[in-house]
């Protein structure tokens, strides 16, 4: 698998938006196949909250809805 455009960050307590390099040995094939086999009932999904989000929440105002 070729790794082209890709940029990869983390932050942690003492480092934020640190810019990591990615092995390319490691990466694997990617593979992803879609089917109509059902495994289980979907209940809802969720979500992250991480430095995008935290940036995102800055950029608005202080006001309360």
């Amino acid at each position: 698998m070729e790794i082209t455009n890709i940029r990869w960050y983390a932050s942690t307590e003492d480092t934020r938006w640190e810019e990591m390099q990615i092995n390319a040995d490691a990466a694997g094939e990617a593979i992803l196949a879609f089917t109509d086999e059902r495994f289980q009932r979907l209940e809802g999904f969720g979500g992250c909250f991480n430095e995008l989000g935290y940036v995102a929440l800055g950029a608005g105002s202080r006001t309360r809805c």
